[in-house]
């Protein structure tokens, strides 16, 4: 096989005239590094050892057919660095980076030390090839990362397990007003509005934890603001903690727009209940009214016989008897008065007035206990007294589309929760419920099928352990498989415009697992109904040490 001027048979002798060469046998072939003989004149390959074969995929007869373009050097000023040299034999080695094409088609990245020799009068190129592409691609891949860290909304920030920082990126640097140039500056414990709170979450993460939760922290110009915070441990070979990556949003904003909308929400729902409540107490102020006007009215004939017998009592003092007229004067007023109807009617009257009174009551506190919203702290509630309440002022939502039924465990612990949050919550549940049960008789009448009764809304209350379970359950539409994934989504509706925003799930999800750092969930069938589970956990601290405190509301 001819290669160039040379043939096969000539290798030999090529080998011991190289660099590598001796009288004593090749030594080319030994090195544990790529190398190749390159003719400058035509470009060929006019040796490769064992080494460039493996990384290039080729045979020694293939490689040997080859010019150096057809490894992928043909149009890259790599090309002329190592073949357009003087020939000079003393002229220095060249060291650079390109990419050569295995046999295969990969690419390859190879770090090349080049050296101009001279072979038989002929100028030659001894190239020494170190495949490099894991490194390459690992530089690419972090490359990569770093492009994403930066581009990223989220501020990170890299440290050490001694706090020293060895990473921030822009976003982190702009929220707190630190520079990259100038690591050193940044002081783990002054980042944190809390220092003792902020090193004791990075200390339990470099133990090999991890954290999250919303903590406040502090900029370099004193700015103070409420942050998420994720701080995770990174591992080495040795699982040992090498590094603790922070990464931090600024939810300052976000926090006072999720109050604004909570309040927003909150009294749209009063104010969607406002006919309701106004409603509920018009009945019994009606009956109240009606029986202080019948009250009044008899009063006076009362008052006329009451006058009259005291006027003859008097004269029986006197010794002055009635006449026969007076005595038939006394008996029209007892017939104009009715006594017998009226020994029935007034304490009646009396006790519907009282029974009015009591239900008006009733409503007026359940409405101001379900109007009270605790903003800064926890406060201990009967859960079951919360739900009776929010079964009050929603009444008129679903007693003409459901009965109610609950089962309320009597033995129920308190709950420390936000109590207006957990108020907003079962309000928008029963809300939900009665008018998935609308839906349905809804659907009954435009398909003209008949439902025997209404429908039913059963809401109870258990214990199981550390966590307190509220079951909201209705005999609705259920929730079509379609859609069950968005429930909780924000401004996801299956109402009609102008009928619901879309807003009341999403609402009772940040409120259960974000602020109480509970769980919600639906259990439901198409045209049977659905059942949402809200648990509420009965110890708190331990939450806050896992999450971070949520007591409080920027």
């Amino acid at each position: 096989m001819e290669c160039g001027d040379k043939s096969l048979a000539s290798l030999s002798e090529l080998r011991r005239n190289t660099l590598f060469g001796s009288s004593q046998g090749p030594l080319f072939n030994l090195l544990a590094e790529a190398a190749l003989l390159i003719d400058v004149n035509d470009n060929m390959i006019l040796d490769a050892n064992e080494a460039a074969l493996q990384t290039f995929g080729y045979s020694i007869e293939e490689m040997l057919t080859l010019r150096i373009a057809d490894l992928g050097m043909d149009s890259i000023s790599e090309h002329d660095m190592l073949l357009g040299l003087p020939p000079f034999p003393l002229y220095p080695a060249i060291l650079h980076e390109c990419t050569l094409r295995h046999k295969n088609g990969r690419m390859l990245w190879v770090e090349v030390t080049s050296k101009r020799i001279s072979f038989d009068d002929r100028p030659c190129v001894l190239a020494l090839l170190r495949d490099v592409t894991d490194r390459k691609e690992t530089e690419e891949r972090l490359r990569i990362i770093r492009e994403a860290l930066e581009d990223c909304g989220s501020s990170v920030l890299i440290a050490r397990p001694d706090g020293a920082a060895t990473y921030l990126n822009a976003a982190f640097g702009l929220l707190f007003g630190y520079t990259r140039d100038r690591l050193e500056e940044v002081c783990l414990e002054a980042i944190f509005a809390d220092p003792v709170q902020g090193m004791e979450v990075f200390r339990s993460v470099v133990m090999g934890g991890q954290w999250q939760g919303e903590i406040r922290m502090i900029s370099m110009a004193k700015r103070d603001f409420l942050a998420y915070l994720r701080a995770t441990p990174v591992l080495g070979d040795d699982y040992d903690v090498h590094y603790v990556t922070f990464i931090l949003n600024d939810i300052t904003e976000r926090k006072q727009l999720e109050s604004q909308v909570f309040q927003a929400q909150n009294m749209k729902a009063i104010g969607q209940l406002a006919a309701g409540i106004a409603h509920e107490i018009n009945t019994p102020t009606q009956y109240i009214g009606d029986n202080v006007r019948f009250l009044r009215d008899n009063f006076s004939a009362y008052l006329v016989l009451a006058e009259k017998c005291a006027e003859w009592i008097e004269n029986f003092k006197n010794g002055q008897p009635p006449s026969s007229n007076q005595w038939s004067e006394l008996e029209t007023l007892i017939e104009q008065v009715n006594l017998p109807y009226l020994r029935n009617e007034i304490p009646m009257a009396f006790t519907q007035t009282l029974d009015g009174i009591a239900r008006v009551s009733e409503i007026v506190r359940a409405m101001r206990q379900f109007t009270h919203v605790s903003i800064t702290e926890r406060k201990v509630i009967d859960l079951n007294q919360a739900i009776q309440n929010a079964i009050t002022v929603t009444r008129n939502e679903w007693r003409y589309a459901a009965a109610m039924e609950t089962n309320l465990d009597p033995d129920l612990p308190a709950v420390p929760c936000f109590p207006g949050e957990i108020n907003q919550v079962l309000l928008n549940l029963i809300v939900n419920a009665a008018h998935a049960i609308a839906e349905r008789a809804n659907i009954a009448v435009r398909t003209r099928e008949n439902l025997e009764t209404k429908g039913r809304i059963t809401i109870s209350t258990r214990q199981d352990r550390d966590w307190v379970e509220i079951r909201v359950a209705d005999t609705g539409t259920g929730i079509p498989e379609a859609i069950r994934e968005s429930v909780f989504d924000l401004f996801f509706s299956t109402k009609d415009v102008g009928k619901g925003t879309g807003q009341g799930l999403s609402i009772c999800h940040a409120v259960v697992v974000d602020k109480h750092k509970g769980m919600i969930s639906f259990e439901t069938e198409e045209g049977k109904g659905t059942t949402f589970i809200v648990r509420l956990p009965l110890i708190v601290e331990e939450l806050d040490e896992v999450y971070g405190k949520t007591s409080e509301k920027p």
